[in-house]
């Protein structure tokens, strides 16, 4: 048989072991979750690095093609006049 006082310090035994028990538990889930964070900032990261840099590419791409556009407009001969000379 357990004495009352045995009781006593069996159930807050249990108490204290259920409380840390619990604690331990969301420590868990707390870490889970911003281990997860992480990785979904991560992601997000990579992905705006990648359009970062083929943002960064195309505008190089545009600057070449720039100057060619030009040139290719100046050399183009002038259009001819239309003809509005009647048939009849």
């Amino acid at each position: 048989m357990m004495t009352a006082q045995e009781r006593k310090d069996c159930r807050r035994v249990q108490q204290s072991r259920a409380i840390w028990k619990k604690r331990a538990v969301g420590r868990g889930d707390d870490r889970r979750r911003f281990r997860e964070r992480r990785t979904e900032v991560d992601c997000r990261r990579e992905a705006w690095r990648d359009r970062a840099l083929a943002a960064e590419n195309r505008s190089r791409e545009l600057e070449r093609e720039t100057p060619q556009l030009k040139s290719a407009l100046t050399r183009a001969p002038e259009p001819t006049p239309i003809d509005n000379t009647p048939f009849f």
